[in-house]
């Protein structure tokens, strides 16, 4: 096993870097039921960039509200990306990637409450 993933030149500090491989990577270790689904319709690698649209959008609009991008990425990671295990929740309680419309509203009290998410800080 190679050592790189230790080297700093080879780790970006930004969570949306490599985005779309990295949804690829969980979807496919965490909801491999999903993925074969979204593959025999065709509309896999559609849905992994929408995924990864959609967390972007959702990022941007936090850090335009004076979140840090590693604040804004940790309240809304699992909108999209990095979505719970098959096991832990076998139907996506919201759907599949191919129904979904849009980005939740980040500043909706339910999905981040002034706890979570501080203008400038830190999720916590």
């Amino acid at each position: 096993m190679s050592d790189n993933w230790l080297d700093p030149r080879t780790v970006s500090p930004n969570p949306l870097a490599n985005l779309e491989q990295t949804i690829r990577e969980h979807w496919e270790e965490a909801r491999p039921n999903m993925v074969a689904r979204l593959k025999a319709r065709d509309i896999y690698d559609e849905s992994v960039r929408n995924a990864a649209r959609s967390t972007e959008e959702a990022v941007l609009d936090l850090q335009a509200g004076g979140a840090s991008l590693l604040a804004a990425w940790e309240a809304v990671r699992t909108w999209y990306a990095l979505l719970p295990t098959e096991e832990d929740d076998p139907t996506l309680e919201r759907g599949e990637p191919d129904t979904w419309e849009r980005a939740p509203d980040w500043e909706d009290e339910d999905l981040v409450d002034a706890g979570d998410v501080q203008p400038g800080g830190d999720a916590g």
